[in-house]
């Protein structure tokens, strides 16, 4: 079990049988474990994602996730954009600066 899984299973545990928690208490624990296993995913997930330049701060998992999409999208857009293609006046436009006034 990784330390994060662990901070959150404490968590749980303080969450739920208040500052004096006992793992002997628990009816369950492998299912407890596997929730903290779990959340502790999601924050590694969410780190990930965020890495690669999906989301922004303060979004939940669940906003980043649904982000993805999106910005995958927006980066490969600015990725394949076409530079601005220059107007060029035409002749009448320019005027005729080798004639004699």
């Amino acid at each position: 079990m990784k330390d994060v899984a662990k901070i959150y299973r404490a968590e749980i545990l303080r969450a739920v049988f208040g500052p004096k928690a006992c793992e002997a208490k628990v009816h369950d624990m492998a299912r407890l474990n596997q929730i903290a296993e779990h959340l502790a995913n999601c924050e590694d997930a969410q780190s990930i994602l965020r890495a690669k330049g999906h989301g922004t701060a303060g979004m939940t998992f669940v906003e980043v996730a649904r982000d993805v999409p999106a910005n995958v999208k927006r980066m490969v857009d600015n990725l394949f954009k076409l530079p601005p293609v220059a107007r060029y006046p035409d002749l009448g436009e320019i005027g005729d600066s080798w004639s004699a006034h």
